[in-house]
């Protein structure tokens, strides 16, 4: 979904941030279907997507809203613009969560029927669910926050964001999505 609005100062590296997930997203999605057809994953293409859902949309991403961008929002907002921080937080720990039943299935090595519907269910539960957070802070979160920030109030946020080494992370990660989508397209159909 195309953007209406550019971000803002302290919004820009998350909109980024975000495209890179939604990549991984949609290689998740061609596991998942592989999986509701009766085909193992691809060796490899699962515990990848696990490695970049974990590290880099968890832990980079997710660590920047939760520790830096929503703190700031929360101070600045109202209570409705709390209560939808609270929501979008309980969303990052059910994505959590069931980032870590796809951790528990990238180390089967056999592939009953019940493992791949497993597979199939939590990846698209993810998948959806993540892609509607994503949808929300982009349309309705991000622009609210670089209004509530604007006027010189999100130059720490800008700060903090600077101060870690997330293009090093942004590229290193989207090298594993590139060797994911390599591997789907030579997996036999």
């Amino acid at each position: 979904m195309q953007l209406a609005r550019q971000p803002g100062p302290a919004t820009l590296a998350l909109v980024r941030e975000h495209a890179l997930i939604q990549a991984g997203l949609g290689l998740l999605g061609v596991v998942g279907r592989e999986a509701a057809q009766g085909r193992a994953p691809e060796p490899g293409t699962l515990p990848l997507l696990v490695e970049v859902f974990t590290d880099f949309a968890d832990g980079v991403h997710h660590h920047k809203e939760e520790r830096l961008l929503f703190p700031a929002v929360r101070s600045a907002g109202s209570p409705e613009v709390r209560a939808a921080l609270d929501v979008l937080e309980a969303q990052h720990e059910e994505g959590r969560r069931l980032v870590r039943e796809l951790g528990g299935l990238a180390r089967v090595t056999e592939w009953s029927e019940d493992a791949r519907s497993d597979l199939t269910r939590a990846a698209q539960a993810y998948r959806s669910g993540l892609a509607r957070h994503i949808c929300c802070e982009d349309h309705r979160i991000f622009p609210l926050a670089d209004g509530l920030l604007a006027g010189g109030r999100d130059e720490l946020v800008r700060a903090a964001y600077a101060a870690g080494d997330d293009e090093g992370a942004f590229c290193a990660h989207r090298a594993r999505l590139r060797e994911v989508a390599r591997r789907l397209e030579l997996m036999p159909r």
